[in-house]
């Protein structure tokens, strides 16, 4: 039925010029890490806690991002069947894939304070170049790849810090709440 169907057309998302999905993904990856490196730098978490941010925040973190920001809204535009995602492979993808991600990426990101206003324009941006990586190479795994080393580079760069990691708050219910640090007034031996 649709399920099988709709997992033949992901395969095919996936498998259907590899190397370059796989190449641009890097390439943007990269360039998205280094605009991670030009933010404020915070201590990265060590050891077990630096291997847990990564496997959690960078893999499954970005690769949820990349499928809800990028992939998504670019292959409901053309889920049907392949012939119809080759034959859109063209501008009127482009265009609305490139409109259905951003609508997406805002609608997303504005659920966090700390993204409104101006400051949507930064993942707005980050996340055009991500969907544009996608159209151009037609395989998903570029903004999936992006977005992984992307977010990586954020728990490298300082997970306080980053904007890439939302959210940035210290105090549940406020508007500098930090999650995984303990409310003022508390430390983590409190509870012993």
């Amino acid at each position: 039925g649709a399920w099988s169907r709709d997992r033949a057309v992901f395969r095919f998302h996936l498998t259907r010029n590899w190397r370059m999905g796989v190449a641009a993904g890097l390439l943007i990856g990269a360039l998205l890490a280094f605009t991670v490196t030009q933010q404020p730098g915070s201590p990265a978490p060590s050891s077990l806690q630096l291997v847990w941010s990564l496997a959690w925040l960078a893999v499954v973190y970005g690769l949820l991002d990349g499928v809800l920001l990028n992939v998504l809204p670019v292959m409901v535009l053309a889920r049907d069947d392949r012939s119809r995602a080759r034959r859109w492979l063209g501008w009127r993808l482009t265009v609305l894939g490139l409109a259905a991600s951003s609508v997406v990426t805002a609608a997303y990101h504005f659920g966090y304070r700390e993204y409104r206003g101006s400051h949507l324009v930064q993942p707005l941006i980050g996340n055009t170049v991500l969907t544009t990586g996608y159209l151009i190479t037609g395989n998903a795994a570029a903004p999936l790849i992006g977005h992984v080393i992307m977010h990586g580079a954020a728990v490298i760069h300082g997970m306080e810090t980053t904007a890439q990691l939302p959210p940035h708050y210290s105090e549940p219910g406020s508007s500098d709440f930090r999650p995984g640090r303990p409310p003022s007034g508390e430390t983590e031996d409190s509870d012993r």
